[in-house]
């Protein structure tokens, strides 16, 4: 009986022991874990620290600007105003044209890119032959410079010696200046970004498409779903998110063209493209009105999150009732 109870305390003393060794081992994991994840948030100080001296203090800073009367032509003369350049943008007749072009830009260029990328994908998913040829053939205007594609487009559309002009000639359209006509330069605008900015949706779209499990086609098929129900009610559900993705970033991405009209029109003919992007560098770089040109900028950055987050609102709320 004595022995029995000896062994007992002997095996409870051991398991005890054990437990604690336990104890212990899990207090310095939790130890070596929060060491660890430490280190992580030290790593990323410099980075913090880099992102807030390039993005949030530029930004923070042109707030500050934006309520000041500041001309580089005299410089000294620097005071704060309040609200008054917002004020004075926002009763100025060019703002809002301005804001006009730029959303027929931002609509035509999105809307015409997402309908063509669309179509591409479908037809590049399956391959062809070529097919890695004619992908690489598609990617290429989105590989080039903005600046380079506005330069190339300037000579092709040239009223003297231009290929799109000389071919119009030879189509019976007669000789159009493209650029410095009114009528036509803002659509010669959109056609030259749609051209160069199709193959970023079509990337997403095909991605998108080629993901869609090959299931779930096969059994459409089986039950008698042609091409276009396909097309319709299979792919594009299905593709949903990444649809959304791709457009929103090409609704930012419209609103801040400048190299395009940079290199081609320069805001005119008679302020024909004169988008928001355009009129920040005219104030800034030409009037050398810096306060008002930080006060476009905000304003142009309060239109962009309104209408992108009222487009993916309106998204959401159709996905929902669905």
């Amino acid at each position: 009986m004595m022995k029995t109870l000896q062994s007992n305390s002997i095996d409870l003393s051991k398991a005890e022991g054990s437990s604690h060794d336990h104890a212990k081992k899990d207090v310095k994991m939790k130890i070596k874990e929060r060491a660890s994840k430490r280190k992580i948030y030290y790593s990323m100080i410099p980075g913090i620290l880099l992102l807030a001296a390039l993005s949030l203090f530029p930004s923070i800073y042109s707030l500050w600007v934006s309520i000041q009367r500041w001309n580089l032509s005299d410089p000294l003369n620097r005071k704060i105003v309040g609200l008054s350049n917002y004020q004075r943008l926002l009763t100025d007749a060019e703002f809002w044209y301005s804001l006009k072009i730029t959303l027929i830009f931002v609509v035509a260029v999105v809307a015409i890119e997402s309908v063509f990328a669309y179509f591409l994908a479908l037809l590049f998913f399956r391959p062809m032959p070529f097919h890695r040829l004619m992908r690489t053939l598609i990617l290429l205007p989105m590989l080039t410079a903005p600046i380079v594609v506005g330069m190339l487009m300037r000579f092709m559309l040239d009223p003297q010696f231009g290929i799109i002009t000389h071919l119009s000639e030879v189509a019976g359209f007669g000789s159009v200046d493209f650029l410095g006509t009114p009528t036509t330069a803002l659509l010669s605008l959109i056609l030259v970004d749609v051209w160069q900015w199709t193959p970023f949706l079509f990337l997403i779209f095909l991605a998108a498409m080629q993901g869609i499990p090959e299931e779930l086609i096969e059994a459409a098929k089986l039950d008698g779903a042609k091409r276009m129900h396909l097309v319709w009610h299979l792919f594009l559900p299905l593709m949903k998110y990444p649809l959304i993705v791709g457009i929103t970033l090409r609704i930012i991405d419209s609103f801040r063209v400048y190299d395009l009209i940079y290199a081609t029109t320069r805001g005119g003919p008679i302020n024909a493209t004169t988008t928001m992007s355009w009129s920040i560098y005219d104030s800034g770089f030409k009037l050398f009105n810096v306060s008002l040109a930080s006060a476009y900028s905000w304003l142009l950055l309060i239109v962009v999150v309104v209408i992108t987050s009222r487009f993916l609102k309106v998204l959401a709320r159709e996905s929902s009732e669905k």
